[in-house]
């Protein structure tokens, strides 16, 4: 008996209740557990890694950038969805936990803060940038066998 249909990256998934109900309670709990839902700097991205992992030593700490590849919302004048292509870091103990857990294709979920700055160039120009940090990693290889019975593969964009 399926109820419900959610999507999940690029594929439309649909759940029966008691499957829905446990995943959306996981990630929930996740996300929220101990922090205010009114977070003013926070972002949450859901896509797909496209390069190699790799962790860097800086002088302020281990580092790891992932590229994330993440679909629009809405389809362009085609037809078809456009995918944006996404840097986040990681430091740290997430920079660890990116590096054993995750790999070049994986599909994951992405939370954390962006940070402001901004730059004066030799030339005088001001130039600002927006850079996003992962506080949090979820990846979907932990749910992979319970989602994957339900997923669609007509989806011509995966």
């Amino acid at each position: 008996m399926i109820q419900n249909v959610v999507k999940i990256g690029v594929r439309e998934a649909k759940f029966p209740d008691s499957a829905l109900l446990r995943f959306f309670n996981l990630v929930i709990e996740y996300f929220l557990k101990g922090e205010s839902i009114r977070l003013y700097n926070y972002f949450m991205l859901i896509g797909y890694v496209v390069n190699d992992i790799n962790t860097k030593e800086t002088k302020v700490g281990k580092v790891v950038n992932l590229a994330l590849r993440v679909r629009r919302d809405f389809k362009n004048a085609d037809g078809r969805y456009s995918w944006d292509i996404i840097t986040v870091s990681l430091w740290e103990a997430m920079a660890n936990i990116a590096a054993d857990t995750i790999k070049k294709g994986s599909k994951i979920i992405v939370k954390g803060r962006i940070k402001p700055s901004k730059v004066t160039l030799a030339s005088g120009a001001i130039v600002f940038s927006n850079e996003l940090f992962a506080d949090r990693l979820i990846s979907f290889s932990d749910f992979e066998d319970e989602i994957d019975q339900y997923i669609s593969e007509d989806d011509p964009d995966i």
